[in-house]
């Protein structure tokens, strides 16, 4: 079963590099990898020319697109995998995530995507903490109870991801809640058990940035897929912007 794997790049040259490393270091043999990387001015150009023509890397594409999710989305309607995958360019896969990734496809016709623990780290490398998301992921719970995902190290049927119209190029901070919604409209998520990835802490990162543009998108997602009126997922954004609100009054800026 072949996997294919995307990584979104731009002007993330300190990290990219750990992030390709993790790809090729992988346990699975059969993988697809693809990166898109959208015209980096830092030294993320002289990292990719130096993986031109690598048997592990199948493909690199340099041109401007519209943001993360065209670029992911892109990578996707390339893909020749049953199964595939983004991994930011600031991030690492556990090494053994897509082997048994697969395995859980293989034993589960109705899983369309699987997910598993985080381990937070800092630029320093140093692991900060684990996060254990939720091992019985619905619909509905995304939509009512907790919105949170758990995306890197996570892998989706191709054609699910197909059925569900690729990602939203209108989205900047939650295309991968907007897909695992659209997915399991028809599938259920599965539950590695495992770590699946290593996400990285630092300043630059569009999450840290977000304030109160990140919590707005999240709301309107929700509500965009029948979140009912008044759920724990929609008060929680209401705390957390209420939060933002404080800390712009107090410190300046958006937060």
């Amino acid at each position: 079963m072949l996997v294919s794997i995307i990584t979104p790049s731009y002007n993330q040259g300190a990290f990219i590099e750990e992030t390709i490393q993790s790809v090729l270091n992988q346990s699975y043999p059969h993988i697809e990898y693809i990166i898109v990387d959208a015209l980096s001015t830092d030294a993320t150009t002289q990292v990719l020319d130096r993986y031109e023509g690598h048997p592990g890397v199948s493909r690199i594409i340099r041109e401007k697109d519209r943001g993360q999710a065209d670029a992911i989305a892109k990578g996707f309607r390339l893909a020749r995998g049953e199964i595939v995958g983004w991994i930011n360019s600031d991030d690492l896969l556990a090494p053994d995530v897509v082997e048994k990734s697969v395995a859980f496809f293989q034993a589960n016709e109705r899983v369309g995507l699987t997910y598993g623990d985080l381990v937070f780290f800092g630029a320093e490398g140093v692991r900060e903490s684990i996060k254990k998301p939720y091992p019985f992921l619905t619909r509905e719970y995304l939509l009512n109870t907790d919105y949170d995902v758990s995306q890197p190290g996570s892998f989706y049927r191709t054609s699910v991801v197909k059925g569900a119209g690729y990602l939203n190029p209108g989205l900047n901070y939650c295309m991968d809640l907007d897909l695992w919604l659209g997915i399991l409209k028809t599938h259920q998520a599965g539950y590695l058990g495992s770590t699946a990835a290593r996400y990285r802490l630092h300043d630059s990162t569009k999450t840290a940035h977000g304030g109160l543009a990140f919590l707005r998108e999240i709301y309107r997602t929700l509500v965009h897929h029948g979140a009912r009126l008044l759920p724990v997922t929609k008060l929680r954004i209401f705390w957390y912007g209420a939060k933002v609100v404080v800390k712009r009054i107090v410190y300046g800026g958006e937060r």
